[in-house]
């Protein structure tokens, strides 16, 4: 039985607001989508890991259709012990290379990873990288969680 002191109306609001605070997670959820994954060869890459030939970059574009922004956080392979996010810029009139804690992806844009700007460092690879090789690289998200992805091993 309906509460007499309850208008209509009230209950119409109530029901309006439930709806929209059900909705609402939807709406803000990030749509990422992951684009032309390749890595650079690393044909020489020795079985003693402190060597820097035992590193190779890989680079992508992720695309965010959503209406959320989001921040790549984090990143694994399976060809590598360590994988960091990087960023290329000149200072100096010198290019340096230095880690970064994220990269943010906003709604409705893309961030594309190439050399020169921000790229994947996959450090301590597990052994060589040749030409034509495939791996799987998972980027970690700070709201969509994990996200893996193919990757082709190639020159550019």
């Amino acid at each position: 039985m309906s509460d007499p002191r309850v208008s209509p109306l009230s209950r119409l609001l109530t029901a309006l607001l439930f709806l929209a605070a059900g909705c609402s997670g939807a709406a803000t959820t990030p749509e990422l989508h992951i684009e032309e994954a390749w890595a650079r060869p690393a044909p020489f890459a020795p079985a003693v890991t402190t060597s820097p030939l035992a590193r190779t970059a890989a680079y992508l574009t992720i695309r965010n259709t959503g209406r959320a922004a989001d921040r790549l956080i984090g990143a694994e392979a399976d060809v590598a012990r360590v994988v960091e996010l990087h960023e290329s810029r000149i200072d100096g009139g010198v290019m340096r290379m230095r880690p970064v804690e994220h990269i943010t992806i906003d709604p409705g844009a893309s961030v594309t990873l190439a050399p020169g700007g921000y790229h994947l460092m996959l450090l301590d690879l597990t052994g060589p990288l040749q030409e034509g090789d495939h791996f799987t690289l998972t980027l970690n998200f700070a709201q969509r969680g994990a996200l893996s992805t193919p990757v082709i091993v190639e020159t550019r």
